[in-house]
Formats: C-alpha cells, sequence, structure tokens
C-alpha cells in the first residue's frame, strides 16, 4: 500500500530509471498538484513488481522538530535540513518553549551523505 522506505523505483509512467539520475527522476514525477502518476516499484520481499497510482500534492517538509524532555525542563530542537525558513523554525520552537532552562540543538541528521545516484539500480527512494 502505497511507496515504502527502501522501495526501488524502477519506472516512472512507464519509463525504465534505470539509467537515470535522481535528478532527472524527481523532474519527471514533479507536476501539477492534482494530477497523477503511476510507478513501478521493487520492494524487498516481493518476487513480482508493484505497480502504485499516486496523486501529485504540495509535500511540505518540517525542517525542525522539537520537544521538551520531559521531567529536564530541557528544549530538544532537531535540525532535520537547512531551508530559507530554519531560522524562523528555530525561533518558533524556542518562543514555543519559553520556560526552557537550557537547549539542546541536534545537527546530526545533517551528518548523513548519500552514494552518487548513478552507483544505484533504480531510483532509491529516501529514508
Amino acid at each position: 500500500a502505497g511507496v515504502k522506505t527502501g522501495d526501488i523505483i524502477l519506472k516512472i509512467n512507464k519509463q525504465s530509471t534505470l539509467n537515470m539520475t535522481i535528478d532527472e527522476a524527481v523532474n519527471i514525477m514533479r507536476g501539477k498538484p492534482g494530477t497523477g502518476i503511476e510507478l513501478t516499484l521493487g520492494r524487498e520481499g516481493e518476487t513480482k513488481t508493484l505497480n502504485i497510482s499516486i496523486v501529485r500534492d504540495i509535500i511540505k517538509i518540517e525542517s525542525v522538530y522539537s520537544k521538551m524532555i520531559e521531567n529536564e525542563n530541557i528544549l530538544y530542537v532537531r535540525v532535520v535540513n537547512f531551508d530559507k525558513n530554519i531560522v524562523g523554525d528555530v525561533q518558533d520552537a524556542i518562543t514555543k518553549y519559553k520556560g526552557a532552562k537550557g537547549i539542546v540543538l541536534d545537527l546530526s541528521c545533517l551528518l548523513y551523505t548519500s552514494p552518487s545516484p548513478r552507483d544505484q539500480r533504480g531510483s532509491r527512494m529516501p529514508s
């Protein structure tokens, strides 16, 4: 049911992704919200490929996650990517939890480096 972490996109609208870069695949998958696209997926544990139809939409990816560490009064702020809203998002988290006596700023997600798209067979969905 739907695309899952670890799925390999083998075809986009019946076009093979074998020699396609991730940028090329993304450009094909992007389109007007509300329009459809068909993906052929390879999934670990499945003997046959899966064909799914999805409808394009605007996807908002959160750059900052925050929460109070219980019983410690410490604000935990996790930054998962840098974008044009990052400063405001961090400021909003700090404002939301004004009573915090300290802040843990977690940038560990930014250490991930991906392999070259040309090293992969098909286009792997990010985790």
